[in-house]
């Protein structure tokens, strides 16, 4: 039985995760003779760090309820641009070398961070938010019901709706956030069969700022900006000219030139005596 499947997270948001944490750190630390571990919680936040106004937050605000009720001390670390899965492990050992118990990996990127540090540190409980591939016994995995909270929002969505048109933005194109989009587009559904939900996703990848560019997400999906031009847009129509000599320049650059027929009569005014 692992150590941490005492945690119940089913249902929780994600700034309970310090609390849930907390409790299951402070026995981790009595179990093990060895651990040097006692000293409270520590947090490493996912790509766009603290004050993201979501994700984060939400975990940072989960670590100052634990720090107020078990008066615990805290640390929280912010991500460095481009870091690689080496830098998320040193960070999280550097704060369970520390004494920090539990270490709380905010995001399922810490997955291969996670598990190189609790093999090294196995009296440390971690945790880590959105992943349950981690496999050990001091590793609680934390994972939510994304599509419920999304189907709720679809049913806003659709209730809301004036044109029967509706959007949905995912930060980044992964299965995670399929999660979010598939109950956002069945609480539409449900709602009101007749709207029509847009779909964009801002990156493909985590790596090229699709969770940590929020102006991205104030543009309009493309399939709803496209507009079919007006009477002032729509650009101006050039006659076409057919002459036989060569045209001259003209702004719309469409006038046709024909060829000069050898064989036609001179008009009268070129004719020539007899």
């Amino acid at each position: 039985m692992r150590r941490i499947s005492r945690i119940t997270v089913a249902g929780a948001a994600t700034a309970s995760l310090a609390l849930a944490l907390s409790a299951c750190g402070g026995t981790s630390t009595s179990a093990s003779s060895d651990s040097k571990g006692n000293k409270g919680l520590a947090i490493a936040y996912d790509v766009g760090g603290k004050g993201d106004q979501s994700f984060n937050d939400a975990a940072y605000a989960g670590l100052e309820q634990a720090k107020k009720e078990f008066q615990y001390d805290t640390a929280d670390v912010e991500p460095t641009e481009g870091e690689t899965d080496a830098d998320k492990e040193q960070r999280l050992a550097s704060l369970a070398k520390q004494g920090y118990n539990p270490v709380v990996g905010v995001g399922y990127a810490y997955a291969a961070a996670v598990k190189g540090a609790a093999e090294k540190f196995p009296d440390t409980t971690f945790g880590i938010v959105d992943d349950s591939t981690v496999e050990s016994k001091n590793v609680a995995d934390l994972v939510f019901s994304e599509e419920e909270a999304s189907y709720l929002a679809g049913v806003a969505a659709a209730k809301s709706t004036k044109t029967n048109t509706v959007g949905f933005v995912g930060g980044v194109d992964i299965p995670l956030i399929h999660k979010f989009q598939a109950g956002f587009e069945q609480g539409v559904k449900d709602t009101n069969p007749q709207a029509k939900v847009l779909t964009q996703y801002l990156t493909q990848t985590a790596e090229e700022g699709g969770f940590s560019s929020p102006t991205r997400a104030s543009r309009p999906p493309r399939a709803r900006s496209r507009r079919r031009p007006t009477s002032s847009t729509r650009p101006p129509v050039c006659p076409v000219r057919v002459s036989s000599r060569p045209p001259p320049p003209t702004r719309c650059g469409r006038s046709v030139s024909t060829p000069t027929s050898t064989s036609r009569k001179p008009s009268p005014s070129t004719r020539t005596r007899s």
